[in-house]
């Protein structure tokens, strides 16, 4: 290959150098404005720093210029899918399997479409190759072995994060995902190393990411005192820089409320697909129920789906970081186009599986828009998984979030969380109420306790054939693309429940906001 500027600029790119690849593939366009890969360099530059709108104008020129080729596609497709338009993404790229001739940086962005769609397999193919290709690149390493981890291959994913670590000692990202892949002990720890690191960092991001990390050793090791004292920290950091405020999330459950009171206003949509969407809060068992359901060879699921929220939010007009925008949904409650979301949902559900069958979303924070999907999907069904609210508590403030992902900022306090779940479980059964037929209810601990009856009971909610196989999900060899995809790959066991005890000096906030509460957060 000619070493021209673009070349060069590609070079760049690949290695993470924004500013040269922009040097040069500006200089590239001075010498012939009509270089569509200096374009295709400019694109990609402009979408890593923010810029969408001219990412896609760039990326539209580059088509022009050079035509479909997968680079470009892949880019325009990423365009779509940061615009909030994940069906025109997955339509741009849905039947590229393979891409012999692509470089690393459009490795890159098939690794991120892939996974953001819901193709993990497809984004772990491409992932292996951008490894192979960038050796030296730790980041590359690390977003390797979180595809291994969700693909079912918990020794791969250990050794790449250790690959990680081996290139770049101060990898954040590889030291969590390490500790959370493999269980410390006293002759295999990060502790030392993850000290040193945080008694220099400045970063509030870093600071957050290692104190989750060293969180998680301590537990391994044993040393509950010192596990809180480090989520406390971390999270107290998180707090403040989302400058989270509980009475916006109060208003919410008000709102969901009031919309579960008027659905009838709203002219439902029509499409007859039969998806089921299985919910409720992060850590309460939703993996679980999903991977018994898809050991029905009629369910496929497309994991932890944005696509309903992003085609309401796209209807909406919401811009803002808040995925469920509740206040503009009320605003635009009568112009909502539900026909064109459910059908569009559909849509890009045939084409994620490429597979005849019913369509499995496990989005856990979906309970947000069940109203909308009780009209935009009228035949879908809907599953909300709780659990003990101590342990639902203990979960989610002990998980390392989206830390750009305001929806989660309940999470940042023990008592904030308490309250939200407490919202969550009460909005639950007003659903249930409401949704007959529709929505139901499922307990993890019932399920655990009582796996074949509470099985049979989702099982014919749903009007599917049951099978005593369906409890095996050990044996469920599909993806899980979520904190639960270690524990997903045991068998049903009830050692999971209860994990709050264990902690119930920190969790004494928890318990008054319950208490408060009364019978509104319980199973």
């Amino acid at each position: 290959m000619t070493d021209t500027l673009a070349t060069r600029a590609e070079r760049k790119l690949g290695l993470g150098d924004m500013d040269g690849a922009y040097a040069d593939a500006r200089s590239a366009l001075q010498q012939n404005k009509h270089d569509g890969r200096a374009h295709f360099v400019m694109s990609c530059v402009a979408l890593r720093k923010g810029a969408i709108g001219a990412a896609r104008k760039l990326c539209e020129i580059a088509i022009r210029l050079d035509g479909d080729t997968v680079d470009n596609l892949a880019q325009l497709a990423l365009c779509h899918l940061h615009s909030g338009d994940p069906i025109t993404a997955l339509d741009l790229v849905g039947d590229v399997f393979d891409a012999p001739d692509a470089g690393v940086a459009t490795l890159d962005n098939l690794v991120q479409l892939f996974h953001a769609l819901g193709l993990h397999e497809r984004a772990l193919a491409a992932a292996v190759r951008q490894s192979e290709m960038a050796p030296g690149n730790a980041t590359v390493k690390a977003n390797l072995g979180s595809l291994k981890a969700i693909c079912g291959d918990t020794a791969g994913a250990t050794g790449a994060f250790r690959d990680a670590l081996r290139v770049d000692p101060v990898q954040v990202d590889a030291l969590g995902n390490l500790s959370a892949s493999r269980k410390a002990s006293a002759e295999d720890n990060n502790v030392d190393r993850i000290e040193t690191l945080l008694a220099s960092a400045t970063d509030a991001r870093t600071q957050i990411k290692l104190h989750y990390a060293i969180a998680q050793e301590f537990d391994d090791l044993g040393h509950t005192e010192r596990v809180f004292a480090h989520l406390d920290a971390g999270n107290a950091i998180w707090a403040n820089l989302l400058a989270y405020d509980g009475r916006r999330d109060t208003l919410m459950f008000e709102r969901l409320a009031r919309f579960t009171a008027r659905p009838a206003q709203i002219r439902p949509g029509t499409c007859p697909a039969r998806p089921i969407f299985v919910c409720g809060m992060p850590r309460s068992g939703s993996t679980v129920v999903e991977r018994i359901l898809t050991r029905n060879s009629a369910v496929r699921s497309i994991g932890e789906s944005p696509v309903f929220g992003q085609s309401i939010n796209a209807a909406i007009g919401n811009r803002t970081l808040r995925p469920f925008d509740d206040a503009l949904i009320e605003s635009h409650w009568d112009r909502l186009p539900l026909e064109d979301i459910g059908r569009g949902y559909s849509h890009f559900g045939d084409r994620a599986t490429g597979q005849a069958g019913r369509v499995l979303d496990k989005t856990p924070l979906n309970f947000h828009f069940v109203p909308l999907i009780a009209k935009a999907l009228p035949q879908a069904r809907i599953v909300f998984v709780q659990r003990d609210p101590m342990d639902t508590v203990l979960g989610n403030y002990r998980m390392l979030f989206n830390l750009d992902n305001p929806a989660f900022g309940y999470s940042s306090s023990i008592e904030a969380c308490a309250v939200y779940v407490a919202h969550a479980h009460c909005l639950a059964k007003q659903f249930e109420r409401a949704y007959p037929g529709i929505f139901c209810r499922l307990t993890y601990e019932d399920l655990v306790l009582s796996p074949e009856m509470e099985s049979r009971r989702l099982f014919k909610f749903l009007n599917l054939d049951w099978t005593p196989d369906v409890l095996d999900i050990a044996s469920n060899a599909a993806p899980a693309a979520s904190a639960s995809a270690v524990q997903v790959k045991e068998p049903l066991q009830t050692s999971h429940m209860g994990k709050w005890r264990r902690f119930a000096p920190h969790l004494a906030e928890a318990a008054k906001v319950f208490q408060r509460a009364g019978g509104s957060a319980a199973p």
